[in-house]
């Protein structure tokens, strides 16, 4: 415990020193000099019963420790605040080391407020300052000034510090006041506390149940990202299908299956299974494609045979057949019949007319109307006694008058599906059959 020092001895400064000792820390080197009239005054200088107020109103605990271990007092900060308070106020009562670094401390750290009350010229003016540092609240720097200042009066003197003692007593009240109501709030306190709790707890019960709730919102929004994709592609593929040749020969199934599909956006199982069933249908329709496309191509192939055939046969020359009783085989004679071929090409008469001629008949050609005409027409069915037409190469207006004079003439007449010398040579076989 700290002990109020008792005498004046003085101390080596820097050395340990007890808060006995405080008050005996000389000033190293510092002469003494009488107070010059019109200078400020030191702490030292003022009467004592200013400095408890001056000293607990400007400094704190804290710089008051600061200044003790700066004088390297020994376990000061181990001492209470009243210890503090009163060993510096013993200190306090003569110029000393301790004495000064207080007194010094306190010029720096109000030394705004010092500047302001050393330009004053009389004591209202003064007065008018600690008033407003009173209604501003910046009591502690204008009290140091005041009590400092070498023109300040006695009764100016006991105003202030009366002002600051009263207002001591009011922080006393205040404080207990304020203890008292911080007891009373601390336990509202702790019953708000425990009200947070349970909110919290029901809070977090509530927010779980969210989160759960969010997560499988968030799991059913993937599945349906994810059903809306299937659902796209499933419609690309299904626009890509439609667009291919071969599915224009299925506009009614098609359209079925496009209907089937808008109708199942809702319901992407059932889109799914729709799609599957037009892959496999598209994939049957490849195969069904790919076999006709096969017997084309083997078609083809006989074509190119047989007109290879029919050609070399042109090209023989074995002689006119003049009757049929001279004919070898009755089922390859015209008998002298009259074959007319209405429209087809240029090209293709003379070997029509070779074929006519070597199987015993006589050949004419109309060209169906290009350069010979509708008024030749009637005419030249009735020279002819069978007529063939290519159903590629004549038009419906030629088609039409050729069955009006057939019919008129009772002429035969043999359709060929297209204007080659192997459909015309299968013409001929139906004539002589």
């Amino acid at each position: 415990m700290c002990q109020i020092p008792s005498n004046k001895t003085s101390l080596t400064t820097g050395s340990t020193v007890t808060s006995a000792s405080l008050s005996t820390l000389p000033i190293p080197d510092l002469k003494k000099k009488a107070t010059k009239r019109g200078s400020r005054l030191k702490f030292w200088e003022l009467s004592t019963r200013f400095h408890c107020a001056a000293l607990g109103t400007c400094l704190t605990l804290k710089e008051l420790r600061q200044i003790g271990n700066k004088a390297n007092i020994k376990d000061i900060n181990s001492w209470d605040d009243y210890c503090i308070h009163v060993s510096f106020l013993q200190a306090l009562d003569a110029k000393c080391y301790v004495s000064n670094l207080v007194n010094k401390l306190l010029d720096k750290k109000y030394k705004i407020n010092i500047l302001y009350f050393s330009k004053t010229k009389t004591e209202d003016e003064r007065i008018a300052l600690w008033n407003n540092a009173v209604n501003t609240g910046d009591i502690a720097g204008a009290f140091w000034a005041m009590l400092t200042h070498p023109d300040t009066t006695e009764e100016t003197l006991y105003q202030v510090y009366g002002k600051v003692h009263m207002l001591s007593h009011l922080s006393g009240a205040t404080a207990r006041i304020d203890i008292r109501e911080f007891h009373i709030l601390e336990k509202r306190n702790n019953a708000l506390q425990d009200q947070i709790d349970i909110n919290e707890a029901v809070y977090n019960k509530k927010l779980d149940k969210k989160e759960k709730e969010l997560t499988q919102m968030k799991t059913e929004l993937s599945q349906l990202q994810q059903e809306k994709s299937i659902y796209e592609q499933a419609k690309e593929e299904l626009n890509s299908i439609k667009n291919t040749p071969f599915i224009h020969r299925f506009e009614e199934e098609i359209k079925q299956l496009k209907d089937e599909l808008e109708n199942a956006q809702a319901n992407v199982e059932r889109l799914n299974k729709s799609n599957q069933e037009l892959e496999a249908i598209a994939t049957q329709e490849q195969e069904k494609n790919g076999e006709l496309n096969h017997q084309l191509s083997h078609l083809a192939d006989e074509k190119t045979s047989i007109e290879s055939t029919l050609a070399s046969l042109l090209n023989q020359t074995d002689g006119a057949i003049d009757s049929c009783e001279a004919c070898p085989n009755t089922n390859s004679d015209l008998c002298g019949r009259c074959v007319l071929y209405i429209g087809g090409r240029n090209s293709q008469y003379t070997h029509f007319r070779q074929l006519v001629e070597q199987q015993n008949g006589a050949f004419i050609h109309h060209d169906g109307g290009r350069e010979d005409g509708h008024q030749k027409l009637a005419s030249i069915v009735s020279r002819a006694d069978v007529v063939v037409c290519p159903l590629d190469c004549v038009s419906h207006t030629a088609m039409n008058a050729v069955k009006r004079h057939c019919q008129n003439n009772t002429k035969q007449l043999v359709f060929i599906p297209h204007a080659s010398l192997s459909a015309f040579s299968k013409g001929l076989t139906e004539v002589m059959d």
